[in-house]
């Protein structure tokens, strides 16, 4: 057993000895230019002729706060998106669609909801939204039935006075 610990430790340290020697002999701007990670950099590259920077890799956390231009912007994509599924669609499938994280997409639907431009039915994750219709809603009224009773005409004040009776004092 101590043979095969000794063999994989020599191994192991002539490993390292070759990356250190590679970064050794490589130009400092070389070292800096490629990100160990993913092979990527930050710096721009040329393709097709054409100077193109890499994006960062989309950060996890709070998002950068939107204008109210840039949200009713998203409300207009999520209302053509959704104007064109007549059937609806759920919050990932509009993800999906307008190339959003939930967390870019939550704001603009509860901007839409709150402005009646679209609708939702269902709840928590099966929830479906529908572009808004513009009929016009009757409310329906419980009438009740009128009774068919003869209307009866006002007593004169003189049958009034005759109705009345006196007030007496034997009590």
């Amino acid at each position: 057993m101590s043979n095969l610990v000794d063999q994989i430790t020599f191994l192991a340290n002539g490993l390292v000895e070759g990356i250190l020697d590679a970064v050794r002999s490589a130009s400092l701007s070389d070292v800096l230019a490629e990100d160990v990670r993913h092979g990527l950099s930050d710096a721009p590259r040329k393709l097709d002729g054409a100077l193109v920077r890499r994006l960062p890799a989309q950060r996890e956390g709070r998002l950068h706060r939107r204008s109210p231009a840039d949200l009713e912007k998203v409300v207009g994509l999520v209302v053509n998106a959704l104007g064109k599924a007549k059937e609806g669609l759920r919050s990932e499938q509009l993800q999906a669609a307008l190339s959003l994280s939930k967390k870019e997409i939550a704001g603009p639907l509860a901007l839409a909801l709150s402005e009646k431009k679209i609708v939702k039915r269902g709840q928590k994750r099966a929830t479906t939204y529908f572009v808004a219709t513009r009929k016009k809603v009757v409310k329906k009224v419980a009438v009740k039935p009128v009774k068919n009773v003869k209307a009866k005409a006002k007593p004169s004040k003189v049958a009034l006075k005759a109705s009345k009776k006196p007030y007496s004092a034997k009590h």
